[in-house]
């Protein structure tokens, strides 16, 4: 099983492999395509709001073009945590992601939308930004992704508020160069006891 590590994060396989085995919850093997083997572009091409974003951003999608690929048989998921792109994820955006199609060189989507909004935040405790849990396993012959996190909404990022935030164990399809949210379950609380 392939789960995307980043350093912050506390990836809980199990409970992706309990969800994979309930009745509704899409498995990997359903949903299995072809993996390219090119030709694939070498340069980036961005569109006018995409030229707008920091040169660090626009050299780490260029560089996805020469990585092998990851997702959905012809794409590159790149996820970048700890806050690390503020201008391109936001002053409080903890996590956030792209979608890279290796054959056109275009940057497709974002991550998957979730409690309306596509950049995972991080909780705010006495000013102080703490990284919020979030795991999300995918491969380079499927084109599902499980995603396991918390979000903010996208209208409350200004105001932020704890009660806003919601947690889920979510799989979304990437079809046409978009998610579509195809099962939602709850976050396990952990209560300390």
């Amino acid at each position: 099983m392939k789960v995307l590590k980043l350093p912050f994060l506390f990836i809980t396989a199990i409970c992706f492999s309990a969800l994979a085995n309930e009745g509704d919850a899409p498995t990997f093997k359903e949903h299995n395509v072809l993996l390219s083997h090119g030709p694939f572009t070498t340069k980036i091409h961005l569109t006018s709001e995409q030229l707008k974003k920091s040169e660090t951003w626009k050299n780490l999608m260029q560089k996805q073009l020469s990585e092998k690929i990851n997702f959905a048989g012809h794409y590159r998921l790149y996820i970048i945590g700890k806050g690390e792109l503020p201008k391109d994820c936001g002053v409080n955006g903890w996590v956030c992601g792209w979608v890279v199609d290796k054959e056109t060189g275009a940057v497709v989507s974002e991550l998957p939308s979730f409690n309306g909004n596509t950049k995972y935040y991080s909780t705010i405790d006495n000013g102080t930004p703490s990284p919020d849990f979030f795991s999300a396993e995918f491969y380079p012959n499927s084109n599902l992704i499980w995603i396991n996190g918390e979000n903010i909404p996208e209208s409350k990022i200004g105001n932020i508020s704890l009660g806003d935030k919601k947690c889920s164990n979510s799989a979304y399809l990437f079809n046409n160069n978009s998610f579509h949210n195809v099962f939602e379950g709850e976050c396990e609380t952990d209560t300390g006891g």
